[in-house]
């Protein structure tokens, strides 16, 4: 589904949120929401059966079978579906009005199978998230403690190393992850934050997003910032590629709000497990990485299925308007 976001009228803790939101429910014909300032502290109640968990490893996908779904009121039966836990695993976290076979969740997975011999999980929780905006923010807490009960369980049966675990998350995902990172008793090796979610997410609720201390590395990559996607740093490292917003081979009339912007987080991340070709530049910022002036500064690959631990701060880079999008 795309997203569109119409007016900004309001800020909150120096952010500006648009106050309505447009959903494409059908070619050219669009649904708008409109949307509050946040409310803090606000946590709507999540049952454990608005979460889903679908299991897949090579073995399925290469087979052209479909992701397990498994039961969450019993671990054990992980570990009867294939789940092997010498190998590393891999939560994939979709955003609004997603499930787990959309785009984001197909495109991430499937790149990360064809190139690892790994354990993914695959979160679904489209019961809530094809609800309203507001309802699917204010869930984003209780879905990320659901998965942190199930990952809990892994690890106190010594089916998961949180070493050897990561997240990936798209849009209010990101935050899923972040949180479930959070309440976990240990941390995870890292989360991969796609254009986390900027609308009714204040700066200064860290508890209520995602931040460095959620995973032992948080590499963020930014493509729509300052619309859908936030506008500031939230990772050891953040990536903003071609400036972090107005992706190349975007924009017009097909994408008012920022849909296609905000997809290439994923898009480019996927390309980045396969390819290892998004070559980065540390700078303060875009304009001085576009006159070159950060050309001998430190380099860093952006996302990757290993991330460049040794990277902090901001780093810069372009990309082609269309796949593949590395100029690398």
């Amino acid at each position: 589904m795309n997203i569109y976001v119409l007016l900004v009228t309001f800020f909150v803790g120096g952010f500006a949120y648009p106050d309505r939101l447009f959903r494409e429910i059908s070619p050219g014909v669009y649904q708008a929401e409109q949307i509050s300032s946040p409310l803090p502290d606000l946590e709507l109640a999540v049952k454990d059966n608005d979460v889903k968990i679908y299991f897949n490893d090579q073995k399925i996908y290469f087979n052209s079978q479909k992701p397990v779904l498994l039961n969450l009121s019993n671990s054990q039966e992980v570990l009867n579906k294939g789940y092997d836990d010498r190998k590393d695993t891999v939560f994939v976290i979709h955003g609004w009005h997603n499930e787990y076979d959309s785009p984001m969740c197909s495109t991430v997975s499937h790149a990360i199978l064809n190139s690892k011999d790994v354990n993914v999980f695959i979160v679904d929780w489209s019961k809530i998230a094809k609800q309203n905006y507001f309802t699917a923010r204010y869930s984003v807490a209780g879905v990320a403690k659901i998965v942190g009960r199930l990952i809990d369980d892994l690890i106190e049966s010594n089916a998961l190393q949180l070493n050897r675990t990561f997240f990936v998350g798209h849009s209010l995902g990101a935050h899923v992850a972040g949180i479930c990172g959070a309440v976990l008793k240990g941390k995870v090796n890292h989360i991969v934050g796609l254009d986390p979610a900027l609308p009714l997410f204040p700066w200064d609720e860290v508890d209520g997003r995602l931040d460095p201390t959620d995973a032992q590395f948080v590499q963020v990559i930014h493509t729509c910032s300052g619309i859908l996607g936030y506008n500031r740093d939230l990772g050891h490292v953040d990536y903003w590629p071609n400036g972090g917003s107005d992706q190349p081979g975007c924009g017009g009339l097909l994408d008012i709000g920022g849909a296609c912007s905000h997809s290439r987080s994923y898009k480019y991340f996927a390309e980045s497990v396969m390819s290892d070709g998004f070559l980065s530049h540390k700078c303060d910022n875009y304009e001085d990485y576009e006159n070159g002036k950060c050309d001998k500064e430190p380099t860093s690959p952006m996302g990757e299925y290993s991330p460049d631990y040794r990277a902090t701060g901001r780093y810069f880079l372009q990309t082609h308007s269309e796949s593949p999008f590395s100029q690398n």
